[in-house]
């Protein structure tokens, strides 16, 4: 099962068939994975409260911006803390981006040899810098 059909089957979960639900067209796009109609709903909200980040968040982690997707879910964990589903989605968020892009070594080695070839080209034009 793809990571759609999983974000889906979570979705589902919540009764997809209440039009009682005002994400239920939001649901039903995300279902069909029109994320671009879902955005676009979405946006029509005036109130966006803890369901609305979380359902930004799938929006966003369909589109792979994880970083965003992993804002609104913690927006939707500040108003809503206890709710089992978020917290899931955000971890599952946090295990792919650290699984993703391991952290660089040393980082700070290379800092000084930026700042010598910054140095290099800028230096020489301050010898032409007139001074009123």
């Amino acid at each position: 099962m793809s990571k759609m059909e999983d974000g889906v089957s979570e979705i589902s979960q919540k009764d997809v068939y209440d039009t009682e639900d005002p994400f239920f067209e939001v649901r039903a796009c995300l279902e069909k994975g029109d994320t671009l109609r879902a955005q676009q709903l979405l946006e029509s909200f005036s109130e966006r409260g803890a369901e609305w980040q979380y359902m930004q968040a799938i929006v966003f982690r369909e589109k792979k911006w994880y970083t965003e997707a992993r804002r609104c879910l913690k927006r939707a964990l500040k108003e809503s803390p206890e709710n089992e589903t978020y917290q899931k989605e955000y971890d599952e968020l946090r295990k792919r981006e650290n699984q993703k892009s391991p952290k660089p070594k040393r980082i700070w080695a290379a800092l000084p040899r930026i700042v010598v070839l910054n140095y290099a080209v800028w230096a020489p034009a301050l010898l032409f810098v007139r001074v009123a």
